[in-house]
């Protein structure tokens, strides 16, 4: 009985009955796959997770080290045979448990794919005995490099191996791929995939290895064009048992694969062609009858550009044997379609992609065919069909077996998804995918309609959603299987979220995806949020949290800063300040503030340690720490600066040699340096003196962002501490740099020049440099105007052109200047990037200049017709009317 059981009831409850069955139990090969992705300790139900990109995905049963190393040091599971902890983000330390565990010796299968597994904790794995059995090693989207890579290659220990996945490994080379094409240790693989189309250029070396002859499966995705696959034909290419093969190719890989009797062993293609190549490899490719054999065929383009509109698409009459046919970024239009629905070889057709073409109308003809009848699968994303298309898959009946449509990026509106919600053929789907402009009436009709009762995946991306679309996706009955549902960048808020959350509909729900939505949507920010309270009612300002969010609140503090404690230097370390500084913009004080000493004594000793760079370390993420130490500046306001003595000297270390920190580091470190300016506001002599020639470096810096805060922190500097002798000493030389700037406005970023135009504003408002000199710069000053990117520094800006108005009517006969200001002013009232309040602002300030200066106003304002001897009102004057009337 037992070994028709799970290995977690075995271990959980068969070993626990008798002595007897737990002497049965320890003799059955046991199964753990932990690779299911569920969030960070806390979920929104209970068994709901929260995707996003920063998201940390720990398995509730194994979600440290400290648990791992329980785990495989059990004599329970000393027959384990298959363990999969994908995204746990383990670490070297993570594979050096397992691999050095004698319960693990049994291993046959180990998936540690997404774990953050440098070369070190491939060399544990290669270089242990316990790991003698291995048959199957997966260690996908990792960082292996080739060291890793050679130590698997090059290990006695790994002789068993008959499936090695590198996939998505960083620096993969040459060098590697030899070091397992020249191993008799790897002569047992029969499935390879390596894949990294920057660094591998000697797919020869795999293909004429004597060692890779059992090989029949072989994704090997290179930079070379397939010269590999080009010696099919030759005497020395070994792998002639190949079935699967993914690949680069070129006219002679091309030609070798279809003029050779060994292509018909092959059930699976997937090839990727550059665009220029398209037609002289597609063409003979689905046409040839040594191809015959092929089950999935997928030919995707590899440039970023499409190619001529070429009618080079005709289908095999041989391919009767396809079940799976994906053409993506080809450049098929509505006439090659019409290819696809006539080809009578494709009636087993189940899987049709056909991503980033130009099919618009065509797809009605293609559709309409009995040919596709049998069609499980039809992807058309990035195709402009429009509402047409998906009305025409909607009304048609030989969609009827479809489970899976993805329409997304096709120009539908809500009419479009209404076809597809109301389609009685359709009543099979489990799977949709949608964008474009559907609107919350779309996501009605889809929750509305009884024929999408079987979907258990909804993707509705940029598709408009607010929270009224969320509610009624929340309050469909039809939405009870739904076990995955995404709804990216929307405009849903904590209203549509806490009504997903709390859908009494959604219980089988396992993955919620809200990123880039209104509202932070990472994991333990969403579970504070949801914590017992009501929708809305936790915002930063709030006077109390509950009981319930302060408990895991402080069980999310002690989870980070153990972990920037013991591993600083990792992804999940990355993370977790990402972690802490969400925490720190939600809850504010409320959430933090009985723990600001500890968290600031954590951040701070990395920065510290790190000034020095060492040539060893490969993942640094200083300026993630940075970012926090930001935070917590903001957060703390002139209650930082005890802490703030502490560290500065250390932070300014960072910003005095900008070839030894990576450029992410400067740019944090800088932008501490301006929160702290602009949070204290006046600041020590020994503080200016330092900071000053700090920033004066950087203004002339390559990177635009490291540009953009010095000159920002000069001129909050300068305007909160304009009396200071420091700032008085380097003011002719920071508004020589300015002007410099500003005269540049053709080849100079323009943030670069919204930044030194909001510099100079503030130091005309404070008077920080003499009359005169503010004269002579005017002219550049105005032709720099309006700002192009860094809309929020207008308002400094337009208080500047209000002062120097005001400054040159009085003490000055240009009006020919004076009128050039003033018009700038009038020219914000009609920018759409000037807000509301700025706008009444300007109005103000002119209505003021109106009462105090009349004469010189009406010489803004009209202008004399000497033929007439009349004044007459200027035409750009009448926005200026239209807007005192508004804001008088």
């Amino acid at each position: 009985m037992l070994q028709f059981q799970d290995s977690e009831f075995i271990l959980r409850v068969g070993m626990r009955v008798s002595k007897q069955w737990l002497s049965i139990s320890l003799q059955i090969a046991l199964k753990f796959d932990f690779s299911e992705r569920i969030p960070l300790r806390v979920c929104l139900l209970a068994s709901l997770s929260v995707s996003s990109d920063r998201m940390v995905s720990v398995r509730s049963r194994m979600n440290s080290l400290q648990k791992l190393a329980q785990f495989v040091s059990c004599r329970l599971v000393s027959n384990l045979t298959e363990l999969n902890l994908t995204h746990h983000y383990l670490g070297d330390e993570g594979a050096r448990l397992i691999s050095s565990s004698e319960s693990m010796k049994n291993l046959k299968s180990l998936n540690l794919s997404h774990n953050n597994l440098s070369s070190v904790g491939a060399t544990h794995i290669a270089s242990s005995s316990h790991m003698s059995c291995l048959q199957v090693l997966i260690l996908q989207s990792n960082s292996l490099r080739e060291e890793g890579c050679c130590s698997i290659a090059k290990s006695e220990h790994m002789k068993s191996l008959t499936w090695l996945d590198l996939w998505e490994n960083q620096d993969i080379g040459d060098t590697a791929l030899k070091a397992i094409a020249n191993s008799v240790y790897m002569s047992n693989l029969t499935y390879l995939r390596i894949i990294d189309t920057q660094d591998l250029k000697d797919e020869a070396s795999i293909v004429t290895s004597c060692y890779m002859k059992n090989l029949t499966h072989l994704e090997l995705v290179c930079s070379d064009k397939g010269e590999g696959v080009a010696l099919l034909s030759s005497p020395s290419f070994m792998c002639t048992n190949l079935k699967v093969l993914e690949t680069c190719i070129d006219e002679r890989g091309a030609k070798a694969l279809t003029t050779n009797e060994r292509s018909k062993k092959l059930t699976t293609l997937r090839l990727s062609i550059y665009d220029d190549l398209l037609e002289a490899c597609v063409k003979p490719i689905i046409s040839s009858q040594y191809l015959q054999n092929l089950q999935i065929l997928s030919i995707k383009n590899s440039s970023e550009n499409l190619g001529d509109d070429d009618k080079w698409l005709t289908l095999n009459p041989y391919m009767k044997n396809l079940t799976s046919l994906e053409l993506t970024r080809i450049d098929m239009d509505d006439e090659d379609t019409s290819y696809i629905g006539k080809c009578e070889a494709l009636k087993n057709l189940q899987e049709l992609i056909l991503i980033e073409n130009d099919i618009a109308k065509g797809v009605q003809n293609m559709v309409n065919s009995p040919n596709l009848s049998q069609l499980r699968v039809l992807n058309l994303q990035a195709n402009p069909i429009g509402d047409e298309g998906a009305k025409a898959i909607g009304d048609n009946k030989y969609m009827q077996n479809l489970t899976k449509l993805n329409i997304g990026e096709t120009g539908i509106t809500y009419e479009g998804a209404h076809s597809i919600a109301s389609s009685k053929y359709l009543k099979n789907l489990t799977s949709l995918i949608m964008s474009d402009n559907i609107e919350d009436q779309g996501a009605k009709s889809i929750a509305e309609s009884e024929f999408m009762a079987n979907l258990t995946s909804l993707s509705l991306i940029t598709c408009f959603l607010t929270d009224e679309g969320a509610t009624v996706l929340a309050s469909s009955p039809f939405m009870t299987n739904l076990t995955s549902l995404t709804l990216t960048d929307n405009n849903i808020g904590y209203i549509g979220a806490y009504a997903l959350a709390r859908s009494i509909y959604m219980t089988n729900l396992k993955e919620l995806d809200l990123e880039n939505d209104e509202l932070i949507v990472d994991t333990p920010i969403q579970e504070l949020l949801f914590a017992g309270v009501p929708c809305l009612a936790i915002q930063k300002g709030n006077e109390q949290l509950s009981l319930q969010q302060k408990q895991l609140l402080n069980i999310y503090l002690d989870y980070i800063i153990q972990l920037l404690a013991q591993n600083p230097h990792s992804t999940l370390a990355e993370n977790m300040n990402f972690y802490l500084q969400d925490m720190i913009e939600v809850f504010g004080m409320l959430g933090v503030g009985s723990r600001v000493d500890q968290i600031i004594e954590t951040l701070f000793k990395v920065v510290k340690e790190n000034v020095v760079p060492t040539s060893q370390e490969i993942f640094r993420c200083i300026s993630v720490y940075l970012d926090s130490i930001d935070s917590m500046s903001t957060l703390l306001g002139k209650r930082f600066a005890p802490y703030f003595d502490l560290i500065w000297q250390d932070i300014l270390k960072y910003l005095e040699s900008p070839n030894d920190h990576p450029i992410d580091e400067i740019v944090s470190g800088l932008r501490v340096i301006c929160s702290v300016i602009e949070e204290f506001q006046e600041l020590s002599t020994c503080y200016i003196s330092q900071f000053i020639p700090i920033l004066m470096q950087y203004v002339s810096h390559t990177n635009h962002s490291a540009q953009q805060n010095a000159l920002y922190g000069l001129g909050i500097l300068a305007f909160y501490n304009p009396h200071s002798t420091e700032v008085k000493t380097h003011v002719a030389n920071i508004l020589d740099i300015l002007v410099t700037i500003m005269e540049d406005v053709e080849t100079q970023n323009p943030i670069v020049v919204d930044n030194a135009c909001a510099a100079f504003s503030r130091f005309v408002v404070r008077e920080i440099v003499d009359y005169q000199t503010i004269v002579d710069t005017i002219p550049i000053f105005l032709d720099s105007l309006p700002l192009q990117s860094d809309y929020e520094e207008f308002e400094i800006c337009f208080q500047a052109l209000s002062k120097l108005l005001l400054d040159h009517v009085t003490s000055s006969e240009d009006w020919n200047l004076a009128r050039q200001i003033f018009d700038k002013l009038v020219e914000g009232l009609t920018l759409t990037e000037v807000s509301d309040d700025i706008k009444k602002m300007i109005t103000k300030n002119i209505q003021s200049f109106k009462t105090n200066h009349p004469e010189p106003f009406r010489q803004m304002v009209f202008d004399f017709n000497k033929k007439s001897h009349k004044m007459y009102l200027r035409e750009e004057m009448k926005t200026l009317n239209r807007f005192m009337n508004v804001y008088q």
